[in-house]
């Protein structure tokens, strides 16, 4: 090749150069297509390679990885021989970041070790670092993660030398990452933290992203849930700048996983779903497809959708094993059998959960091996028979940390709780044990429900069942106290700050120090407090009004609304970033209209709590009553029905059959019952009494479960007769 002919090949390469930096990527195929379809451009072997190189990057950048090993391998074949060490290098990095991606981990390695020597030869530190840091990756995939620690501790020892903080930013967030899975969050922290400093310093916003990732990966496991929302809602922000696909599928796995974690099992299961979906439209063959897959899967299975779980939990287990994702091989097959235990499946569950902890411990990856005997103790009869029972067990705890003393708290503390949820409708015993789950934590609750449905006693009750229970219990009712007075009353005054101001005062976030502020009708939080509340949240500290002394907010924010505040925000009248900040575990409280014979379960414990003994009320009366009770439309819920029962005590001097009578009047005086009276379904006596019937044997079947032999002992009459009246009825026992 003249010297013509060299220099403009050389202008050429350049070109094709800028455009794959400009991420013109499907350009540069095309001038290179066009090139290599060209008969009479005569190339050697080093300007075919170089050719190559260029083409195989940006096959790479299309997450076209078996065309980028091809073109690599094809290329470094041409050139074997040369020492145009820093094309090799360029070649080998590519084959290597391809391989990885592929799953052929085993090669990868062994490509990777072969670049850090090129690198050696050429004295590149950078290139050594960056071949360290993604063999730490291939290291990790394998679960080999001693060996994944070595190569990042390695590659710090280069960076320190460089003084580069960029590399010393992304290592520390890798070393939290690999701390994560060996279950000490604690260590994780330390060097996530130290990542997202560095990283904020230099203004490296995807590194950002992943680093505040991790922290909530770790946070979320310590139970800091709050902390959590905080570093996602921080991952969020910088994705929606950088747009960057991959950062968006790890930010809805971890929403995913925090979902999982405080039971928001629907929840769950939308945002793996989503993930999903992306992940496999970037790379359909990775780890997060197989990580995320799983995750699905749990949420099928904690919804009790096994079949569904059973299809998500094999596909991610496939993929696992094609990328050779070793944790989430273990993780995938701890599910399936988690699942066929569900199913009544004849598989040696303690053979595969033993096999599991194996794999796990032999990786060093000890938070997923203590979920596992978890998972094996909940799972057989027997205690986990490994090694010394009683020394795993104390393990598990410690590793487990925070998730299982909050739970064990909750145990110790449920049985004497003097704030009880009243109820056994389908729809509020879903509403409870979302609210087991989340009480133990940090994170804000939002109430939603009309005025009545007892918002105020489920925010009692997340109190006394949380860590917080000796801290004070404060509630603020936003729409009773004047504008001017509200941002005192909130956040305190000192002596002074305006007129009458004779004292000073401490705000209700103050008192609530250590223990939950509950603030009711939080939809009439007047616009400027909505600012100076988020900025306290946001911030952790608040000042009082005239005072410059900052004072730290430390409490757990319950709010609750019988308004539709998205549609608030959506007119301006509530703030979008404060309704995002309550709104962390969203609670929907149903009418108590619309929950069968749990009116019935209130009257009783009404009742009971004002020390009336409804053993004499004979037994046609309560059934009538629990008919009566479940057909009326409640318009002031759970408040109206306590306020009723409250009158009529004392107006009836607490005489059980004088109360139910009042009590049977009322409702039957309603607009609703006089309707029925009016127009009964059929207007004759036949249909009234096969509406009472059918009314009578499915309360009675509710009230038992189910169970037709205890509904029919119930109600008084032979089993055969009400399997008859059921079948005459078409009603079912479920």
């Amino acid at each position: 090749m003249n010297q013509l002919l060299a220099n403009q090949w050389d202008a050429m390469l350049i070109e094709l150069r800028q455009l794959l930096n400009d991420g013109r990527f499907v350009e540069v195929l095309d001038h290179i297509g066009l090139l290599q379809a060209d008969e009479h451009l005569f190339l050697g072997n080093a300007s075919m390679a170089q050719l190559l190189a260029v083409k195989s990057a940006a096959l790479m950048r299309l997450a076209r990885y078996d065309d980028a090993l091809d073109v690599a391998r094809q290329a470094l074949k041409q050139i074997k021989h040369s020492s145009d060490n820093l094309l090799i290098a360029e070649l080998q990095a590519v084959a290597a970041r391809a391989l990885t991606e592929l799953g052929q981990v085993a090669e990868a390695e062994r490509v990777y070790r072969d670049l850090i020597a090129t690198y050696r030869r050429l004295d590149d530190s950078l290139g050594i670092i960056r071949s360290l840091n993604r063999l730490s990756r291939v290291h990790f995939i394998q679960g080999q993660f001693a060996r994944s620690v070595e190569s990042l501790l390695e590659a710090e020892q280069y960076a320190r030398g460089l003084a580069d903080d960029k590399w010393l930013a992304s290592i520390a967030g890798n070393l939290g990452t690999i701390l994560n899975l060996s279950g000490e969050f604690h260590k994780a922290i330390e060097h996530l933290e130290e990542s997202v400093k560095l990283n904020y310093a230099r203004g490296e916003q995807s590194n950002l992203c992943r680093a505040y990732l991790s922290l909530a990966f770790a946070q979320m496991h310590l139970g800091r849930f709050d902390d959590a929302v905080a570093h996602l809602a921080s991952a969020n922000d910088l994705v929606e700048q950088t747009h960057d696909e991959a950062d968006r599928v790890t930010l809805l796995q971890y929403r995913a996983q925090l979902a999982l974690l405080c039971s928001n099992f629907s929840g769950a299961a939308d945002l793996a779903a989503a993930g999903l979906e992306l992940a496999r439209r970037i790379a359909p063959h990775s780890a997060e497809v197989a990580q995320i897959g799983r995750l699905l899967a749990q949420a099928h299975l904690e919804l009790d959708q096994f079949d569904r779980a059973h299809e998500a939990a094999t596909t991610a287990l496939a993929t696992a094993e094609q990328v050779g994702e070793r944790i989430e091989i273990f993780a995938c097959r701890r599910l399936l059998a988690q699942i066929a235990h569900q199913r009544h499946e004849r598989v040696d569950i303690d053979a595969e959960l033993r096999r599991c902890v194996a794999g796990f411990e032999l990786m060093g990856a000890q938070y997923e091996a203590a979920v596992t005997y978890r998972v094996w103790s909940q799972l057989t009869r027997e205690p986990v028979l490994v090694r010394d029972c009683r020394a795993e067990l104390a393990r598990i705890q410690r590793v487990l940390h925070l998730t299982d003393a909050a739970a064990t708290a909750l145990t110790a503390r449920r049985h004497s709780s003097s704030v009880p949820l009243v109820g056994a409708h389908p729809t509020f015993a879903e509403l409870v044990r979302e609210v087991d789950a989340v009480a133990p934590s940090d994170l804000p609750i939002l109430l939603l429900g009309p005025t009545g449905v007892g918002k105020d006693q489920i925010a009692k009750y997340v109190h006394h069942h949380s860590l917080r229970s000796k801290g004070p219990f404060v509630q603020l009712n936003c729409g009773a106290i004047p504008v001017e007075l509200a941002e005192s009353e909130l956040f305190g005054h000192e002596r002074g700050a305006f007129t009458n101001a004779v004292g000073t005062k401490v705000g209700l976030i103050e008192a609530a120090t250590g223990g939950t502020l509950f603030l009711n009708e939080v939809g009439e939080l007047p616009a400027a407090l909505q600012v100076k509340l988020l900025s306290a949240l946001e911030e952790k500290v608040f000042y009082r009004i005239g005072g410059t002394t900052p004072r730290k907010v430390d409490i757990r924010i319950i709010a609750a609304t019988n308004v539709d505040l998205s549609e608030a925000v959506r007119v301006g009248r509530f703030r979008s970033d404060l309704f995002f900040r309550l709104a962390v575990m969203t609670i929907n409280v149903p009418r108590l209209a619309d929950r069968g014979d749990d009116a019935y379960r209130l009257f009783e414990f009404f009742m009971q709590s004002e020390g009336i003994n409804l053993d004499a009320i004979d037994r046609d009366t309560l059934r009538l009553l629990r008919v009566r009770l479940a057909e009326y439309a409640w318009p002031g819920n759970v408040r109206e029905l306590k306020n009723l029962i409250e009158m009529y005590a004392i107006v009836e001097r607490r005489e059980a059959r004088a109360i139910c009578a009042r009590l049977l009047a009322k409702l039957e005086s309603s607009p609703d019952a006089l309707q029925r009276q009016a127009h009964p379904s059929g207007a004759n006596l036949v249909d009234q009494v096969e509406q009472f019937e059918r009314s009578n044997i499915k309360a009675a079947l509710e009230l038992c479960g189910g169970i037709i032999r205890r509904a029919a002992a119930s109600l008084g009459i032979p089993e055969a007769t009400l399997r008859s009246k059921m079948k005459k009825y078409r009603i079912s026992p479920a």
